[in-house]
């Protein structure tokens, strides 16, 4: 008799040791963000298919009870939403004495938050999981925060980023538990096509994620030189590289685990506009112009594209469209788009779309000779054409239109040859010659 008491004993006293150590090793262990997401994604299924809240729930071979869970998920709830992402401490929680409480409704973003402050600070202050939280709704049950905060959780996961609103049911009951396989931990990885570099013409680029568990891994990218998160623009469609000059794109992949890939930088070069004299390319039509290479009746050819700057021809050139391109110029800042001086006479620009001067000129034409503006669309600026001192210029074939003020300005400009020119809803005058002599217009 005395021998079964004492195994007895030592079984109880076994077991007691036991229950210290495991809530040791409970007390001691932390849930990070993808743990605790997928277990909240977890006990949001299993409520939705039994109606009850889980006893406990296990994640990476970590458990928490329903009251300790219940605290880690309001601290998440609030550390996610102030961008921290420290692991949280899995803690003793008792039971509430008392579930109570029916309210349903839509609790907005800041109120949940609210509650979620409030439920924590309960625990923290007795112990134990409140029997229910207040809010504008009334009386949300025990239960029902658990879900709740499950879902936002679960939201998370998914969008990477908390819910505007979260919807409250009244759950009552808590039955069975909940194990949960390691989640994810392995980052999608995602690649740019065609990849980063130096090209002759514009590039669409398709970006592709893959995952060892995700099917669809959001993508997030920037074409500004910023980081991307998953604020930033997703990626749903190709994305059109389009601007001469250099294109910083930056994008990453994010799983529905919360596993995120390293940023990826690729740069791409667009040398657009090409001297078709000596087969040099550039990234600005500038650049063109200035090279000590481009000669006088050299001629500057531009690929399809928006370009924008201000431009100086101080040299004869030929400046224009590839053939049956979509050119389009526009003013990086205040200056007419495009100048010609004294020592770009000669020169002849042809088949561009040159729009958006706003207090200042789409071409300005000053102290030249010879000079031939052809078959170029001209629009959305202050003044479309503003030519002065100008002499034997040769305007034909343009569209002026829907400019603020005068189309086509001429003053002091003499043996000037308009002919087959558009000139419509421009805001003051079409053709304003000022001072000007021998001038054929017609057509």
């Amino acid at each position: 008799m005395y021998k079964h008491n004492l195994k007895i004993i030592l079984l109880v006293i076994g077991l007691i040791f036991s229950i210290f150590i495991f809530a040791g090793v409970v007390s001691a262990a932390t849930l990070n963000a993808t743990e605790a997401e997928s277990a909240a994604s977890g006990v949001k299924n299993y409520t939705e298919s039994t109606t009850d809240v889980p006893g406990y729930v296990v994640v990476s071979n970590k458990n928490s009870t329903a009251p300790s869970f219940l605290k880690t998920i309001t601290i998440w709830t609030n550390q996610l939403n102030n961008g921290i992402t420290t692991p949280v401490t899995i803690s003793s929680v008792n039971n509430p004495t008392g579930p109570s409480g029916s309210a349903t409704g839509t609790l907005s973003k800041s109120e949940y938050l609210t509650v979620a402050t409030n439920v924590k600070n309960f625990i923290n202050s007795n112990g134990r999981a409140p029997n229910y939280a207040s809010s504008s709704l009334g009386n949300i049950r025990y239960e029902s925060l658990i879900y709740a905060y499950s879902k936002i959780l679960d939201f998370y996961k998914t969008n990477g980023r908390l819910p505007n609103t979260v919807s409250v049911v009244n759950v009552v009951g808590i039955s069975g538990g909940l194990v949960i396989q390691p989640p994810d931990s392995t980052p999608p990885t995602v690649n740019a096509n065609p990849v980063g570099g130096t090209y002759t013409t514009t590039k669409v680029v398709t970006l592709t994620a893959t995952d060892n568990r995700d099917p669809n891994p959001a993508i997030y990218y920037t074409l500004d030189g910023t980081t991307p998160t998953t604020s930033s623009t997703r990626y749903t469609n190709p994305i059109n590289i389009n601007i001469p000059g250099t294109t910083i794109l930056k994008f990453m992949a994010r799983d529905a685990s919360g596993n995120q890939a390293a940023v990826q930088t690729t740069n791409y070069i667009l040398t657009l506009v090409t001297n078709i004299n000596t087969g040099r390319t550039y990234t600005t039509i500038q650049s063109a112009i200035n090279d000590s290479l481009t000669l006088s009746g050299h001629t500057i050819q531009l690929k399809s594209a928006t370009y924008t700057e201000n431009i100086v021809i101080n040299k004869p050139i030929i400046l224009a469209s590839i053939s049956g391109g979509n050119v389009i110029i526009q003013p990086a800042n205040s200056n007419p788009i495009i100048i010609i001086n004294s020592n770009g006479s000669g020169t002849t620009i042809q088949g561009l779309t040159i729009r958006g001067a706003t207090n200042s000129y789409g071409i300005y034409i000053d102290h030249t000779n010879n000079c031939n503006i052809i078959e170029n669309t001209i629009t959305n600026n202050d003044n479309g054409v503003y030519g002065t001192y100008s002499n034997n210029t040769t305007l034909t074939n343009n569209e002026v239109t829907n400019n603020n003020i005068n189309g086509i300005y001429l003053e002091y400009s003499n043996d000037n040859s308009l002919s087959e020119n558009t000139l419509a809803y421009n805001g003051e005058i079409g053709l304003y010659p000022y001072h000007c002599d021998y001038n054929n217009i017609y057509n």
